[in-house]
């Protein structure tokens, strides 16, 4: 986490100076393996030169072939067997141990052990097993009494053949190794010298190409990160840094235009919530209004209804009183008729029962009249009906003169009876006096008949007044319903129109706070 928490400088310097220390740890391993097999094969081809260069030596110091005579080693009539003075020459000659083994045991040597010649010692076994037992040359590392060495060896034969001894010529391996790592802390100071030159080539080039450009673009981002969006860096090149500068600069450029075009729409969204608001209240208002309205035009209407219940109910009380006027003119036609047989002969009756008819005759006229003002009335009903949307008070005016021509209906029909009761005293007196017309009862008789038609119009009128009244009252009572569904109705739009001005609120709020976090950017 630390490293990850560092500045892109001192990561880029650490990553470079990581690479190249492992580079140059791999190139020193390498150098270190190689220059050791170098130095191997150099040994390796030195000991063996040093061997051939001793056994010449030998052959001119001791002409001859090689032998054992008893227990000693000869070459030609010289004795090997601690022959020091050899070893010692051909060791000085080379800077080599020199070693001269009968069979697998030394017998003459350079090589110290315990501070003595280890004369007497025997040949490393690996050794032995090349030289002695397959009479072949052997060059590379081996143990010299428990000591490792670079060595060769070669067998010595007699004259028939036979592998009689060893010849040996070796280096101490120790030496060899110092050399390695003298030459390997020289290849170590050199790699160091030129790690740290690269070091401080890089750290000066990541600054100048790198770095310099991270910085301005930190910079930039920082500046952006204020609310400063005019920041523009500066691009140069053409590699990925100044791709990356130039996409940093569209970016600003992008969001500059961005919160421009946010700034406008904000502030437009703010005025037109606003605007939305207070005509959401408006509206509300006048919801409110129709809905105190509607509800007046409701209340209105069921007293209208109520009045033309009214009406039905006085429009058939006057149809069954004039049905009953009905049923009493057929009665006093049927009396007449009686009459008419009666006072065949009774003239002056019959006189008077004609003054009586013509009394008759002008109640009749009354209720003609009274019928044609019934009818008048009913088209009125009709026409308050078409009007009965906006005020139903035309029908308690109505239904009142309905219930006065009703009225008068019954005393007409009380005086059509008292005549008829006259009339019939009278016809009594024509039959006693026997002084009647047949004609002019005849005449009374169709009088009564006249009349008992006209109560038959009027009962017809009556009844398709009824009828109309009742068709109001329907009409009245639907448009209740639908008035009062209406106000229902309005109200859930008021709740919706008052839910609206709260959302326009709030979206007007949210408009002044994006209006705000706005400002805080530099345009």
């Amino acid at each position: 986490m630390d490293f990850v928490n560092r500045s892109i400088k001192r990561q880029l310097a650490a990553m470079v100076v990581g690479a190249l220390v492992l580079l140059s740890a791999t190139l020193l391993i390498i150098s270190y393996l190689y220059m050791k097999e170098e130095l191997t094969r150099a040994a390796d081809s030195k000991v063996k030169s040093d061997l051939l260069t001793g056994e010449a030596v030998i052959n001119a110091m001791y002409p001859g072939p090689w032998e054992i005579r008893g227990d000693k080693l000869y070459k030609g009539d010289q004795l090997i067997n601690e022959n020091y003075r050899l070893v010692d020459y051909i060791a000085g000659l080379t800077k080599d141990t020199c070693t001269i083994f009968m069979g697998d045991t030394r017998v003459a040597t350079t090589v110290i052990k315990d501070g003595k010649r280890a004369v007497g010692t025997k040949v490393a076994d690996n050794v032995k097993k090349v030289v002695l037992d397959q009479g072949e040359m052997y060059v590379g590392p081996a143990m010299v009494v428990d000591k490792p060495y670079q060595t060769a060896y070669k067998p010595i034969k007699d004259d028939s053949g036979k592998t009689i001894g060893i010849f040996y010529m070796g280096v101490p391996k120790e030496e060899f190794d110092q050399a390695v790592k003298k030459k390997f802390a020289f290849l170590a100071f050199i790699c160091f010298m030129v790690l740290l030159s690269v070091a401080l080539a890089v750290r000066f080039l990541t600054g100048r190409i790198i770095l310099k450009p991270v910085e301005e673009l930190l910079k930039g981002v920082q500046s952006m990160q204020s609310g400063n969006l005019n920041y523009r860096v500066a691009v140069k090149g053409g590699n990925e840094l100044a791709k990356l500068a130039e996409g940093f600069n569209q970016m600003a450029q992008t969001l500059h235009k961005l919160i421009y075009q946010l700034a406008q729409y904000s502030s437009t969204l703010a005025s037109q919530s606003q605007e939305m608001a207070a005509s959401a209240q408006q509206i509300g208002a006048m919801v409110e209004e129709i809905t105190s309205n509607t509800t007046q035009v409701a209340a209105t209407a069921q007293q209208g209804s109520a009045a033309a219940g009214f009406a039905v109910e006085q429009v058939e009380k006057v149809e069954e009183n004039a049905q009953r006027g009905n049923d009493a003119v057929r009665q006093a036609v049927e009396k007449m008729a009686t009459i008419q047989q009666s006072v065949q002969g009774t003239a002056d009756s019959i006189g008077i029962l004609n003054q009586r008819c013509q009394s008759i005759g002008q109640i009749i006229e009354v209720i003609k009249n009274i019928a044609e003002q019934t009818n008048l009335l009913a088209l009125n009903a009709a026409i308050e009906a078409a009007r009965a949307g906006e005020s139903g008070r035309g029908f308690a005016v109505v239904a009142e003169e309905v219930r006065k021509l009703a009225e008068q209906s019954a005393r007409a029909a009380e005086d059509i009876t008292d005549l008829i009761q006259r009339v019939q005293r009278r016809a009594t007196e024509a039959v006693k006096d026997m002084g009647s017309s047949a004609r002019e009862v005849n005449e009374g008789v169709d009088i009564v008949n006249q009349a008992g038609e006209s109560l038959t119009v009027i009962i017809e009128q009556v009844t398709e007044m009824s009828r109309m009244i009742k068709e109001i009252a329907n009409g009245i009572y639907i448009t209740t319903q639908n008035t009062q569904q209406l106000a229902s109705s309005s109200d859930q739009i008021n709740a919706s129109i008052q839910h609206l001005a709260t959302s326009s609120q709030s979206v007007a709020q949210l408009a002044q706070d994006m209006q705000q976090t706005v400002e805080e950017f530099k345009l």
